[in-house]
């Protein structure tokens, strides 16, 4: 339905804009094996260590420079925003470290098989983390209860909380806390490559959507997608009786 469509698209861009967090440690040495790769770049992301992270792992892209030829922006696989000029020290980076955290704080690893062969290698890993997926659908059912309850059309309470999404993030963040949110587990094959600085993980989209909790998946579980549905019928039932009513008014 057009409103899921457009509370979805407004969340996803919230969530890719937010997940940020402040300059960490030194970074530490390059690794010497396939093995010390993929521990480096699961506990680089565990602590949210940026440094160290780009060290062992291809999360650089590019640099993108103005007309001068004079850097303005560097642009990374995962937690992009966390490196740009101008966003340490500011208020939105400290909420933004509290959302990043929380992205973090349940991933967990092991690492099933190492293929090595001369220069690359394949990993195997087990990776589990919160289900962001349906932490989500949660919470656009929570914004869409909030659009049914609200006076008027609840256009305004929804612009308020994607604002709220993007900054303060406190009611997506309970959402996180709470106990009853299932667990998301993934087997993915990573590759790895042998450099002149040491082994370097390569983040695939399967990688990066397994550790941040299958946060990009379509659909949550069947019981909040329905619950979603219903909650988007009463919401465009408000709206036609809305429709309705202006329209009575402006006959009279």
């Amino acid at each position: 339905m057009a409103v899921n469509h457009v509370i979805k698209g407004l969340l996803a861009l919230a969530v890719a804009l937010s997940l940020t967090a402040c300059k960490t440690e030194e970074p530490r040495k390059s690794p010497d094996t396939p093995r010390e790769a993929a521990e480096c770049v699961m506990e680089s992301l565990k602590e949210l260590d940026m440094d160290t992270l780009n060290a062992c792992s291809d999360n650089f892209i590019r640099v993108h420079r103005n007309f001068f030829g004079l850097p303005v922006r560097r642009e990374y696989r995962v937690f992009n925003e966390l490196q740009q000029p101008g966003l340490f020290k500011t208020k939105a980076c400290r909420w933004n470290q509290d959302f990043a955290r929380k992205l973090v704080e349940n991933l967990e690893w092991e690492i099933l098989e190492v293929r090595e062969e001369g220069n690359t290698a394949e990993i195997d890993l087990r990776i589990s983390n919160l289900d962001m997926a349906e932490a989500m659908g949660n919470y656009m059912a929570a914004l869409l209860e909030g659009m049914v309850e609200s006076d008027g059309m609840g256009l305004g309470s929804l612009f308020r909380e994607i604002r709220d999404l993007g900054y303060d993030k406190s009611s997506l963040l309970t959402i996180m806390d709470s106990p009853e949110l299932p667990e998301f587990e993934a087997e993915v094959t990573v590759h790895v490559c042998q450099e002149e600085d040491g082994w370097k993980l390569q983040l695939g989209e399967e990688f990066i959507n397994a550790f941040m909790g299958n946060i990009n998946a379509e659909s949550c579980s069947e019981e909040t997608r329905r619950r979603i549905e219903e909650l988007e019928r009463q919401y465009e039932e408000k709206v036609e009786a809305w429709a309705g009513n202006l329209e009575e008014k402006l006959t009279q």
